[in-house]
């Protein structure tokens, strides 16, 4: 089970939790909507720990934490202006360990499991130099249903 969280309240967390990083934060949630806050710690905390591992070779590349929500809830990206994940690791990113410069990916794995257990999709939305987005959104009804977590 997972503890429900007001998102404003969650969102002051995760920035207190990274002052001082040079992250940059962009809330466009408004009301009072609430988000599985473990769930939401674990992959904000594991992308934004990987943008930043690829920050200290490059210390040009610009980290973005948006949340924001849709008719499927709250969701959060976690960007970066660094260089593309390859494709070989992209493929196999969030099914299985990963062998990479920085790690064996196994944040993300376990990750993106607990995001499925709960009705969540993981993914790599934008994959491509200067541009590299991780998106953390509930699955749309049908999905969940199809996955059988409904």
């Amino acid at each position: 089970s997972q503890t429900m969280m007001p998102a404003t309240q969650w969102w002051q967390q995760l920035q207190d939790r990274n002052y001082g990083r040079d992250l940059n934060f962009e809330m466009a949630i408004e009301g009072n909507m609430s988000l599985p806050a473990e769930l939401f710690d674990t992959a904000a905390d594991n992308l934004i720990d990987n943008a930043r591992i690829k920050r200290l070779t490059d210390l040009t590349i610009q980290i973005d934490i948006i949340l924001a929500a849709d008719e499927s809830g709250p969701y959060i990206e976690v960007r970066d202006s660094g260089w593309a994940v390859p494709d070989q690791i992209a493929q196999k990113l969030f099914s299985e360990v990963v062998d990479s410069d920085s790690g064996l990916g196994i944040g993300l794995l376990q990750t993106a499991k607990q995001a499925r257990q709960l009705g969540f999709d993981l993914y790599l939305h934008c994959n491509r130099d200067t541009e590299v987005c991780f998106i953390l959104r509930s699955m749309p009804q049908g999905e969940a249903q199809d996955a059988g977590l409904l």
